[in-house]
């Protein structure tokens, strides 16, 4: 059972489980009542071992010295779901002592009072009787490198000596001790933590020490940086997982690696070769790994990275496949085999960029699509430090960007043991049906200084809908399609469009746009009701001063207001109905709720019409669909006093102010009343709303149609 992280994190490992006696220590850099003495004669048991003894051909007590890390728990007073409620935790020993060669091991952990800590109560030194159970980690580095935290029953255990990679750092002549993780547990339980007492602990490994020679080797290869060892997939060699100290049951939640990774860069002698130099053709790889074992038939692949004795940076690879008695790494036992690279060669770096992983062809031109899409194409390269793309046009060509970037996913083994990096180009939709772009880009493996340049090319064509030069597709979202342009847009204003009071088929153009187009009062009957046919180049208003309403008296200039009728979806009245393209339909207020869900509000640029609009991109898709919102602003009462001077667009006063406004096609109740509504886009502030609007008022539409 796993416990929320506390604070500081926990690592652990094992050791060939053994009990330790213990005897009292005390330490020159505190008082004996300061610390709890935790020391110990190794046993006689010859399955005790911690490192490999090439005389004995055994795996012995350390003779460095090394930290414990401790928890104190009192399991007789629990929490309800199990857990301890006192417990010292995190802390860590002085040095281990290691004497009378290596018979012993001393060590002594302070014990200070936190009483500003936010945690002094599971810091404190427990003075009450309980039933106290001990448990260690060693070395203290494999529960204290910040990866999160656990509780004194399950601890975060990590085999590998970094938290990004787990990369092991292999001695002259072994592994690297940071990686011989063990778990150790007091024996018994106590009525009574005291200080300096001695606990008596067993210790379990829970690594597995392996070596594997290589032979042969290429006469060219004289130094060794790196070496990944890799397994099928499925099999966990190295990285985090939890461990329940009581059970010692496993769950790999943190992560899970099937390749473990030797680096030759820490020891003074390898920093001055450049790596660990390569003897009579023949080196050790010395490593720590969970257990594993590979069936008859599996791979396992050894990829060396070094340098010539020019200094030129180079891979040597093999792939062994397990006879049929199998390749094992048993738990507490030294493993080891020899492989043969005698038919390796010693391959420079180098790297391919190709369409198909099939036959490589070289390319340095990636075509992509007029349409919103994600255009593949692949890296196969033996260099390991890792590579960019830098693009190199200009700001002149800015305008025409339709990448959204390439990026690359994670690298898969090829057989040679080089590396494959899917890359994909994410291109927006291009909207010039003329207009073919290409952009230059440039492939950069910085740490080795090689480059290629490469072109990503976008055609232009015809997309969905087409107005003169101007081409778009509709955008999909859920089963949801989205007419790419307002409703009344234009070959010489595409992001543009008409303005439609609430109800009304038709829609008018602003008179500034074209002056064919009015505005008049709504005549209306006895009964209250618009009288006639509503002339479709005319705006209509009332005498009302802030919420008119163009075809009931009885609605107008009232807020709120209980309006009687959702948009006709179909011609109802005279001059009403859908002002959609056949089959298309004005958005409901759940759906522009789920657009403002799916959508974000992307930078507000101007078209070279003049109109402003916002481009939104779709959130959670590789493909980066987008919808441009052109800001429209709305038709109110004051254009309707002075439309000869006023720009819906911009309000007023200036762009400052700029808005788009879009019906919805149903009504939204507020308390009795129920009012239309419609999305505010502010370019402004970027932000989508909805909010109630009044059915005099002429605002944008959009379309849309069930995605069967």
């Amino acid at each position: 059972m796993k416990k929320p992280i506390f604070f500081a994190a926990l690592f652990m490992a094992l050791f060939s489980a053994c009990e330790k006696q213990f005897e009292n220590h005390s330490t020159d850099r505190q008082d004996e009542a300061d610390v709890l003495v935790l020391s110990g004669v190794k046993p006689t048991a010859t399955s005790v071992r911690t490192y490999y003894d090439q005389a004995s051909n055994g795996i012995l007590w350390s003779p460095k010295g090394e930290k414990i890390r401790i928890v104190v728990s009192d399991v007789s007073d629990l929490y309800e779901d199990g857990y301890p409620k006192m417990y010292l935790m995190g802390m860590e020993s002085e040095e281990g002592v290691v004497s009378d060669g290596g018979k012993t091991a001393k060590f002594s952990v302070p014990l200070t009072d936190a009483p500003e800590s936010e945690w002094n109560e599971r810091m404190k030194f427990p003075t009450k009787e309980g039933r106290y159970r001990v448990h260690a980690v060693y070395p203290s580095v494999a529960a204290n490198r910040g990866l999160g935290n656990a509780t004194p029953w399950d601890w975060l255990v990590s085999i590998g000596s970094d938290e990004d990679y787990f990369r092991q750092y292999p001695t002259a002549d072994g592994y690297d001790p940071d990686c011989d993780v063990m778990l150790g547990i007091s024996k018994e339980e106590y009525t009574s933590i005291t200080k300096g007492m001695e606990v008596p602990m067993v210790y379990e490994r829970m690594v597995t020490h392996g070596k594997i020679t290589l032979e042969n080797l290429p006469s060219e290869l004289k130094t060794v940086s790196e070496v990944e060892i890799v397994a099928p997939e499925d099999r966990v060699l190295v990285g985090i997982y939890y461990i329940n100290v009581l059970d010692k049951s496993q769950s790999y939640e943190k992560g899970k690696y099937n390749t473990i990774t030797l680096k030759y860069d820490r020891l003074d002698e390898d920093r001055s070769n450049g790596g660990r130099k390569v003897v009579d053709g023949s080196m050790d790889l010395w490593f720590c790994t969970q257990p594993f074992e590979l069936n008859e038939g599996e791979s396992l692949t050894i990829i060396i990275r070094g340098k010539d004795s020019e200094g030129n940076k180079g891979t040597v690879t093999r792939t062994i496949s397990a006879r049929a008695e199998g390749i094992k790494f048993e738990k507490n036992k030294f493993c080891s085999l020899s492989v043969n690279m005698s038919s390796c060669p010693f391959t420079s770096l180098y790297y391919q960029v190709s369409l198909s992983k099939e036959d490589w062809k070289e390319v340095s031109e990636i075509n992509v699509p007029r349409n919103a899409s994600v255009t593949y194409f692949y890296v196969k390269t033996n260099i390991q430090s890792g590579f960019h793309f830098e693009s190199q046009f200009n700001s002149a060509e800015e305008e025409f960007i339709f990448t959204e970037g390439i990026r690359k996913s994670i690298g898969e083994l090829a057989g040679d043991g080089s590396t494959i990096y899917t890359v994909y180009v994410a291109a927006k939709e291009n909207h010039k049906v003329s207009r073919t772009t290409t952009l230059p880009y440039r492939l950069v493996f910085s740490n080795e200084g090689l480059y290629r340049d490469l072109t990503i090319t976008q055609c232009g064509g015809t997309g969905d809908v087409v107005l003169g030069d101007w081409t778009g597709d509709y955008v999909p979202m859920d089963n949801l399609l989205w007419y790419p342009v307002n409703v009344g847009a234009t070959e010489e204003h595409p992001y543009g469009g008409k303005y439609f009071q609430w109800g009304r088929k038709d829609g008018q153009l602003p008179w500034l746009e074209d002056n064919t187009y009015s505005v008049k009062k709504s005549v209306f009957g006895e009964d209250g009701l618009f009288v006639g046919t509503p002339d479709p180049k005319v705006t209509y208003t009332t005498d009302a001063n802030f919420s008119p309403c163009w075809f009931d008296k009885k609605l107008d200039n009232l807020s709120p207001v209980n309006h009687p009728f959702n948009w006709p979806a179909v011609d109802t009245a005279p001059g009403m109905g859908n002002p959609c393209p056949e089959g298309w339909r004005i958005p409901t207020i759940a759906e522009w709720e789920r657009f403002k869900n799916s959508f974000g509000m992307g930078e507000v640029k101007t078209h070279t019409d003049g109109y402003m609009y916002n481009e939104c991109p779709k959130w959670y898709s590789d493909i980066p669909y987008s919808l441009i919102l052109p800001i429209t602003g709305e038709m109110h009462f004051r254009y309707f006093e002075h439309p000869e001077s006023y720009n819906p667009r911009f309000g007023s006063t200036s762009s400052e102010d700029a808005y788009g406004e879009y019906w919805c096609s149903d009504l939204h109740s507020f308390g009795g009343d129920k009012m239309p509504l419609a999305l505010q886009t502010n370019g402004k502030k970027y932000k989508m709303q909805l909010y109630g609007e009044s059915t005099g008022f002429a605002v944008a539409v959009r379309c849309v149609k069930d995605n069967e």
